[in-house]
């Protein structure tokens, strides 16, 4: 009895430890952070599959599902998000280095009596503002 109150304790312990090591991982925003988080949340058993351990919803005879707690939840959601704005700024730089490598004009080549402004680009001139329309000449 004292064995399995020992365990128990020390079981505690972990969960308590991984709970919180998630939890400052999430309001850091981390990804080495949650990473580690995640590992120490699986360690200290705060994910499962129910056909494997028991706990949990079951989908059918034999079928599992597999669960988690709201913590380790909300680190795999900060997880992908962090992701997600890793593949945004990857996708701004590719952008940004496609737009260096053309050539723009900066001053425009002049503005009709309507008030549109015409811009050289790519051997055409391009109308912008003013006037009763817009569009290209």
């Amino acid at each position: 009895r004292d064995e399995l109150r020992r365990r128990r304790e020390a079981a505690t312990a972990r969960r308590d430890g991984a709970e919180a090591a998630l939890r400052e991982a999430v309001e850091g925003a981390s990804r080495d952070e949650l990473l580690s988080a995640l590992e120490l949340a699986h360690a200290a058993l705060l994910v499962g599959d129910s056909s494997a351990d028991g706990v949990g919803p079951r989908r059918g005879e034999g079928q599992g599902c597999r669960w988690m707690t709201r913590e380790v939840l909300d680190a795999h959601v900060a997880l992908a998000a962090l992701a997600h704005a890793e593949d945004d700024e990857h996708d701004d730089r590719r952008r940004r280095a496609a737009m260096a490598q053309l050539c723009v004009r900066t001053e425009s080549l002049g503005v009709d009596r309507s008030g549109r402004r015409y811009w050289a680009l790519d051997r055409r001139a391009a109308a912008e503002g003013g006037g009763r329309g817009e569009g290209e000449e």
